[in-house]
């Protein structure tokens, strides 16, 4: 795996010239008629190795398919680092599959139906921003999104590129370059100095008792600009509705771009809609909920997006009703919040906004020895703390420290107590842990250690050394990751000893730390990270 150039800026491409700057053509892929062309054959590639996409990123582009079945593939790379590890939006006449490559192991992310006539033209865009995926499609300059809130962050870094498989399809109009949002992490505003600061109301007024006031004959929404809403994220607001006829609608708007863009919770007297426009046509999300609050009864709605879904409550007087719940929300975070008023006289006030999920923090010096009797930030899945330390079940237990992650180069150490004396007794350091399928691991036993990493479910063996320790005795294991090596060393009465040293997968970094045993009752104490 190689990097191809610096971070990419903005690049826009045409294909008008039959060697596009920056572009590496395949064997089977030419420039015909000012299009990047692809001949019938079974792998056709087409790499842009003058930038990297490292971060967030937009990227759209005209796609003509000339296949009729699922045999027939036109691809969109995206963080492609070879032909072994990357992201992909496969695409036939009927189907959109969003793939990553990993290792070699192909994984589905998401497959839907989505019609692409032969020899027609539709313009895709993919975004991706805080790991999040998002991808749209449309014709005639209108885009809609068909993939949405897919989290993946196991490669965070490639170049772009288009493909095709037995398919000659054609791409064009290429524009790709990075996006800048700056998320609203924690945000409350009660209007109580009378101003209304980083809004446009847009026709709502200030009342001057120190809430935002709707206007009987307009039908409008202000919009707050001073941040944009993460993918996950709990809203909040206190709306006293007054209008008594269907027409009339206090909004509570999210996921706002433009006036013709936006998500919103209409509450009428009786009615409750959770519905989205899109290019200015409106389509309700769910059913219609019936309301029992009268008017200018105070309620304190509540949308919370979590895991791709929407749930709305609402509150009033000690009583709390959920109104919608696990509704698929198709768009990912970076709009807007609003409030808004459809022939209405609504007061708003009282909102929040905050992120659920904040990026973990990094591992800067961090030392644990348990002395508390307690484990903060530790999961102790079938690992106890007893006394001073971690300890092991005699069974198949691991515990994991989720409040940081690893940085890209560290010391690890960890004292460990060995419990067992057969090859099946084992005690484990995890190191880049993500998930049970993909992490490094230090496996030791009373004959000997063995690095290991395991990388979607595959596990390869990078290093192996003999032990003379015996049973309980006190032995620090240090881990060091820089350069792009992994060393480890054993460290008895002051005498270290080098165990093992091996190359690190790119791929696999972050993550977190964790102890475990597998029929062993080991002990684990005084645990440092420290970044290098």
């Amino acid at each position: 795996m190689e990097l191809y150039g610096p971070t990419l800026t903005n690049e826009t491409e045409s294909f008008d010239s039959n060697a596009p700057d920056g572009w590496q053509l395949g064997e089977h892929t030419r420039v015909v008629d000012g299009r990047l062309s692809m001949e019938w054959e079974e792998d056709n590639k087409a790499l842009f190795t003058s930038g990297v996409l490292d971060g967030a990123f937009a990227w759209s582009v005209d796609v003509e398919q000339a296949g009729l079945d699922d045999s027939q593939r036109a691809y969109l790379y995206f963080n492609y680092l070879d032909a072994a590890n990357h992201y992909a939006l496969e695409l036939t006449a009927s189907h959109l599959r969003l793939i990553r490559k990993l290792h070699n192991k192909e994984t589905i992310l998401r497959e839907v139906a989505h019609e692409h006539p032969k020899y027609a033209t539709v313009r895709y865009e993919i975004r991706r921003d805080e790991g999040d995926i998002q991808v749209s499609s449309g014709t005639g300059g209108t885009l809609e999104t068909v993939i949405g809130d897919i989290y993946d962050d196991r490669i965070t870094f490639g170049i772009a590129g288009v493909g095709s498989s037995y398919n000659a399809a054609r791409f064009d109009n290429s524009i790709i370059g990075p996006i800048h949002l700056e998320y609203m992490e924690e945000y409350t505003e009660n209007f109580n100095d009378q101003t209304a600061q980083g809004w446009t109301l847009n026709g709502i007024l200030m009342n001057e008792n120190g809430f935002l006031k709707g206007d009987w004959p307009l039908a409008t929404i202000g919009v707050y600009n001073g941040g944009v809403l993460p993918s996950e994220y709990e809203y909040r607001m206190k709306v006293v509705h007054g209008g008594v006829g269907e027409p009339q609608f206090s909004r509570m708007v999210f996921n706002y771009r433009d006036e013709q863009n936006y998500d919103v919770l209409d509450i009428s007297y009786a009615k409750l809609h959770l519905r989205s426009v899109r290019e200015g046509i409106t389509q309700e999300l769910a059913p219609e909920q019936p309301l029992t609050y009268h008017e200018w009864q105070t309620v304190y709605y509540t949308i919370r997006k979590e895991d791709g879904k929407i749930k709305v409550t609402g509150e009033s007087n000690g009583d709390s009703r959920i109104y919608f719940d696990q509704i698929p929300v198709v768009a990912a975070g970076g709009g807007k919040i609003g409030v808004g008023v459809t022939w209405a006289a609504s007061d708003f006030d009282d909102i929040e906004v905050r992120r659920l999920k904040s990026a973990p923090s990094t591992f800067v010096n961090y030392a644990e020895n348990f002395d508390s009797g307690t484990a903060p930030g530790w999961t102790l899945d079938g690992i106890t703390v007893a006394g001073d330390h971690l300890k092991g079940n005699n069974g198949v237990a691991q515990s994991v420290y989720t409040s940081a992650q690893l940085p890209e180069q560290f010391r690890y150490s960890v004292l460990v107590r060995h419990g067992g004396q057969n090859e099946s007794n084992k005690s484990k350091l995890f190191f880049n842990y993500k998930d049970e399928q993909n992490y490094y691991v230090v496996e030791i036993n009373l004959n000997g250690m063995k690095l290991k990493q395991r990388i979607e479910g595959v596990e390869t063996e990078l290093g192996a050394a003999p032990l003379t320790y015996g049973e309980w005795w006190n032995i620090t294991y240090v881990v060091t990751k820089s350069n792009g090596l992994i060393n480890v060393k054993s460290v008895y009465e002051g005498t270290e000893s080098t165990l093992t040293e091996a190359p690190a997968d790119p791929l696999l970094t972050g993550g977190n730390i964790a102890v475990g045993v597998e029929y062993s009752g080991s002990d684990f104490d005084d645990i440092t990270v420290t970044g290098l």
